[in-house]
């Protein structure tokens, strides 16, 4: 899991997918992305920790 403004100058890209409900709904595209060390916010493999 990182920063998604850190993310987004490295490779991510963010795109809205229109839609009828009152909640947006994105795509998310991983390009080449790679994420320094120093901007992760917890360790690799780690992220869905966080969701629980």
């Amino acid at each position: 899991m990182v920063d998604i403004k850190e993310a987004m100058k490295n490779g991510m890209t963010v795109r809205p997918i229109p839609n009828m409900v009152n909640h947006e709904t994105n795509e998310l595209f991983f390009d080449n992305l790679e994420i320094p060390k120093k901007i992760l916010l917890v360790k690799e493999g780690m992220g869905f920790s966080l969701h629980t």
